[in-house]
């Protein structure tokens, strides 16, 4: 099922039932008014611009809005909750069952969690130094220790962008003090963070949602339903399943070429190695390094494979 963390549509303006005009600031061009905006970012994003012209109304939120449901993102068994809890502000009340029938989708965060066993900014190192191709793929790792990572592309149409990062460090932000305040059970939601992975795929046009989630049009009922899994491609894509990152060291580097050699059989190199060594010597203790070399890059390998087998469940 297709799980979202940040959404952005348009309906009818003839979808809303009742409005707080008090709560938006009115736009005039020209000494025209064209629309009303509210934006608020605390306690979660909420974004509603009532297009006069048009007689359009452009909503966007995120799975914030679920409160302590929020770890079950936006999806098509969600979203009549999120506009519910939209209804609930009082801000604006909107025919749900409407918006939900006729609204597009212009703009949307795909987005899958992992928990890992591994220390998470480790973790995220780990990808970084797993991606296949940096001439296709470009970088960058902030300060707080997220991971974007975009495809080198000259037409923006193109363009695609994912983001790593770690949830529970993102969570005891002092900036969600106040989401965290709004909750029932604020230790639920900072418990279900830990070891908690994000992987987002910022779908920012109607040609990339279309392409991204193989579908032919953007209606929002469209979208949440798309079967596509557009991250799990792009893990593929962008990571190296049999990087050597862990191997660090230039005698771990000497023992993989052995193993890479001997198509990482043991007992293969054993038998080619006992040519070089004494008959007093024993095998055993060489033979343990090597050993040793191997578990760690096996256990590499499973973590990185681990990720597309958890966008398949």
């Amino acid at each position: 099922m297709l799980t979202t963390d940040k959404m952005k549509i348009i309906t009818s303006s003839q979808n809303i039932k009742e409005i707080d005009a008090t709560k938006f600031k009115e736009v005039y061009i020209n000494g025209v008014l064209k629309h009303y905006t509210f934006n608020q970012k605390i306690p979660y994003l909420l974004n509603l611009k009532v297009n006069l012209e048009k007689e359009e109304l452009v909503i966007e939120w995120t799975s914030k809005i679920l409160r302590d449901k929020y770890f079950d993102f936006i999806t098509k068994d969600t979203v009549k909750e999120c506009l519910n809890n939209i209804n609930a502000t009082n801000i604006i009340n909107i025919d749900i069952d409407s918006v939900i029938r006729d609204s597009v989708v212009v703009k949307c965060d795909i987005t899958f969690d992992i928990l890992t066993d591994w220390d998470v900014k480790e973790y995220i190192t780990f990808l970084q130094a797993s991606i296949k191709n940096s001439k296709k793929w470009r970088d960058k790792r902030y300060r707080n220790g997220n991971l974007v990572i975009e495809n080198v592309v000259g037409n923006q149409k193109y363009h695609k962008r994912v983001s790593i990062y770690g949830k529970e460090k993102e969570m005891n932000l002092k900036s969600n003090l106040p989401f965290l305040n709004t909750l029932s059970n604020p230790s639920l939601i900072k418990g279900l963070a830990k070891r908690r992975v994000r992987f987002e795929l910022n779908l920012n046009t109607i040609y990339s949602i279309k392409k991204e989630l193989q579908i032919n049009d953007t209606s929002l009922v469209t979208v949440l339903n798309s079967t596509a899994t557009p991250l799990e491609r792009l893990v593929n894509e962008i990571f190296d399943v049999n990087t050597d990152y862990n191997i660090t060291e230039k005698n771990e580097y000497i023992n993989l070429l052995i193993l890479k050699d001997n198509d990482f059989d043991i007992d293969k190199v054993r038998k080619r190695l006992q040519r070089f060594y004494s008959p007093l010597t024993k095998m055993s203790n060489v033979i343990r390094p090597i050993q040793l070399t191997k578990k760690k890059h096996e256990n590499t390998k499973c973590e990185i494979q681990n990720i597309t087998f958890r966008f398949n469940t």
